[in-house]
């Protein structure tokens, strides 16, 4: 009996998941690029919770040790938190207050025996000033709950980690906590807080340790200082701004339309939001800027601008002949296959120091204005990939023309300064710069009376 195989085209049929052969091959490449997109995402997604050890590590061992403490304060605490009952003092508090009001009252006492209102009126006035500090300190601890402890926190992931553990010491159930006030000798003294405030008489500062395990000292009102939460009104803002360039390409490119790039428009929703360097930032500006780096809230697809730079592939390499080796009273020896310039290949963990730097506020070698400049480029670019896309064009073809930037400023600049010398031009301006067009005056007017006997001759009755 002769065996009959199903044919090719009846095997697509049964398998088929399109009408024709042609939507099926169509659906098959899809289902093919969306299964490698899938484990393709996995994997990244395991790189970066394998790098998120690796971030970890280069902490020096005091951070890591603070900050392991401060999360068993902060779990302690977050086990008995209530929002609904008023925040109780610690013991070292209940102690600084019961000493100071102690020493008011003795002062007080003293000024009516002698009957010296002038110092009873000041006894009175500190004591009515220490009320208000317990309940200040109490609205410290609530608002420090309430960013560390509800479910649906709205802190910024780029608020400093240092400001944090020092308010986790100040505001949790912190038993190596010490208070004291500040007397007036402590001011004739000079004695500055962590910040490098004077401090005020009168005043209650806690001792705390910073991540380099030194103990200082932090007014007990400054724990939450420069604090902030997430400004989702502005993560929206930029979002719908994003999507409204991307929705005006792709209905363009339907109505097979010529749609120009608005870049000035770009340029100033960008600066409005992050501002400039030149010193006019505003607070709300700054802090936009630690937001958009850390995160994730603001795109919700999960990526960040500090996820970007530690997974980019070309920190590589740093050359450090842009130095001037001449002014340096050392110089290091070049090392194998090195002729004019010391170089040093980047490996993991500078590269991961690199970062760090760039990103962390409290880093030594932080920079906001740096960081600024790159949040902005960052941005910028996303706004302009969306549009790209719904243009309809190459989403490889603009990375492409990005590597090549500097080939292609150079044939721009060519043909401006072409266009710029044609126009009769002795410097024409490019990226905020002038240049020479290699034109003379003497070029100049030999070029404008050319010009004018050829029009002359293509138009003989101007002469009559």
């Amino acid at each position: 009996m002769k065996e009959t195989k199903p044919s090719p085209l009846k095997q697509i049929e049964e398998g088929a998941m399109g009408a024709n052969p042609q939507e099926h091959l169509l659906k098959s490449k899809q289902q093919t690029d969306d299964g490698l997109a899938i484990i393709g995402a996995g994997a990244k997604r395991l790189a970066w919770e394998e790098m998120q050890l690796d971030i970890k590590s280069i902490e020096p061992q005091t951070m890591q040790k603070r900050k392991l403490l401060d999360q068993v304060l902060r779990d302690e605490d977050r086990d008995s938190y209530d929002d609904r009952q008023e925040p109780s003092l610690g013991i070292a508090y209940a102690s600084i207050f019961r000493t100071v009001l102690e020493k008011y009252k003795n002062e007080l006492l003293e000024a009516l025996n002698t009957k010296d209102k002038a110092a009873e009126g000041i006894v009175k006035t500190k004591m009515a000033a220490l009320k208000s500090t317990v309940q200040a300190t109490k609205d410290c601890i609530r608002e420090f709950r309430e960013d560390h402890f509800n479910n649906e926190t709205l802190l910024s992931k780029g608020v400093s980690a240092q400001q944090v553990s020092f308010a986790t010491q100040l505001y949790c159930n912190n038993p190596n906590l010490q208070i004291a006030n500040a007397i007036g000798q402590d001011v004739a003294n000079g004695h500055t807080d962590w910040y490098g405030q004077l401090v005020v008489e009168d005043g209650l500062y806690g001792f705390v340790y910073d991540f380099s395990g030194n103990k200082v000292m932090i007014s007990v009102l400054d724990g939450n200082k420069d604090m902030f939460i997430r400004n989702n009104l502005k993560a929206t803002e930029y979002l719908t701004f994003l999507n409204n360039f991307h929705s005006e390409a792709l209905e363009a490119s339907r109505a097979k339309q010529a749609h120009k790039l608005d870049l000035g428009r770009v340029n100033y929703k960008i600066d409005t939001l992050f501002g400039y360097n030149d010193g006019t930032a505003s607070t709300e500006q700054n802090e936009l800027v630690m937001m958009f780096c850390h995160d994730s809230e603001v795109l919700r697809d999960g990526s960040t601008f500090r996820r970007h730079l530690y997974e980019h592939p070309n920190i590589k390499d740093l050359n450090y002949g842009g130095f001037n080796w001449d002014t340096l009273q050392h110089v290091a020896p070049l090392g194998p296959g090195d002729t004019n310039y010391w170089y040093d290949n980047i490996d993991d963990v500078d590269r991961l120091r690199l970062v760090d730097a760039i990103i962390n506020v409290d880093s030594p070698f932080f920079n906001l204005n740096l960081l600024r400049t790159l949040v902005k480029e960052y941005y910028t670019t996303k706004i302009e990939n969306a549009w790209w896309k719904g243009m309809g064009y190459k989403e490889g073809k603009l990375e492409l023309m990005r590597l090549k930037r500097d080939k292609l400023n150079k044939a721009r600049f060519e043909k401006e300064k072409v266009e710029a010398a044609k126009d009769g031009m002795l410097e024409f301006l490019f990226d905020g710069k002038m240049y020479p067009t290699g034109m003379t005056k003497a070029k100049v007017k030999k070029q404008e009376e050319e010009a004018k006997q050829v029009n002359e001759k293509a138009n003989p009755q101007l002469n009559q």
